[in-house]
């Protein structure tokens, strides 16, 4: 029989009306060469992200690492911004979410913070974004040096040392599409989609409409990698093909490819303009 709330301690009723908004799903996956659990990560409210009163637009950070992190910057010159961050690797997130245990409690032990949160406007999921529509479980090729780890695989011949080409581990996490997750970040408008994917950021950008990517987001930092260098990994295109398709797109750098000459590797930021006149959207990579 359904069991009424009325005859429940205050507790157990928010137990229950949890489990009923909870998909049902196993507690784990055991397997012979791994243990996975299914644990929720962040609260949401009709299926978007909740941010603070006040808040006026958000970031979006894709690939953190634990250094140079939007939630060491951004927020500090944002404060009307919110960020929502995604690194898949474990130990990476586990020392994002110690930062919010600091910035909430400073050095006072055993006390909780809100889920997800590795600021007071800013979360950190443990999710790997991808160019599918769906997301899913997806194979992270992990390295000794953490911020070479990648979902797309190595090149042996790419223009790194060999530690950033190593593969160490092979984990299978979790993913969202960058659909999913400019859907989830509605309605307020992202100021700034920083992506840093390690092979994957201009197939990211390409897995949205153009329509759809003008609509949610302002402007877009991505990384990119010079003509002249070997390529690192499998699917990676250069600076110059970035900067073609963002222009036919209507989002416009803030500096050009050559700055790249001496580094393989440049951050850009991509600015959202008009539409360029008479001229169509690139469709094919050559």
């Amino acid at each position: 029989p359904l069991v009424q709330p009325s005859m429940l301690p205050l507790a157990k009723v928010a137990a229950v009306v949890l489990a009923l908004a909870w998909p049902a799903c196993r507690a784990y996956v055991l397997t012979d060469t791994g243990l996975a659990v299914t644990t929720q990560v962040v609260p949401m409210s009709n299926g978007v992200f909740k941010v603070p009163p006040g808040t006026e637009y958000l970031a979006v950070e894709i690939g953190c690492s634990d250094r140079n992190t939007m939630d060491e910057d951004w927020l500090e010159q944002n404060p009307k911004g919110f960020l929502v961050s995604f690194e898949p690797l474990l130990d990476k997130y586990a020392i994002l979410l110690a930062r919010g245990t600091k910035r909430y409690h400073r050095d006072e032990k055993d006390l909780s913070v809100p889920l997800g949160h590795h600021h007071r406007r800013g979360i950190v999921l443990p999710f790997a974004v991808t160019p599918s529509s769906t997301g899913g479980n997806i194979v992270l090729n992990v390295s000794p040096i953490a911020g070479c780890s990648s979902t797309a695989k190595v090149k042996r011949t790419g223009f790194s040392g060999r530690l950033c080409k190593t593969v160490s581990e092979r984990r299978l996490v979790d993913s969202l599409g960058l659909v999913q997750v400019l859907n989830m970040t509605r309605p307020k408008p992202i100021r700034i989609l920083k992506i840093d994917a390690q092979g994957i950021d201009y197939a990211l950008v390409r897995s949205v409409s153009v329509e759809f990517l003008r609509e949610r987001v302002e402007g877009i930092r991505l990384e990119t990698i010079s003509h002249a260098c070997r390529k690192l990994y499998d699917g990676q295109v250069s600076c110059e093909q970035v900067v073609a398709y963002m222009s036919s797109a209507g989002y416009y750098p803030d500096r050009p490819c050559s700055q790249s000459k001496d580094m393989c590797e440049v951050d850009v930021l991509f600015s959202r303009g008009p539409m360029p006149d008479a001229q169509a959207i690139i469709e094919h990579d050559h």
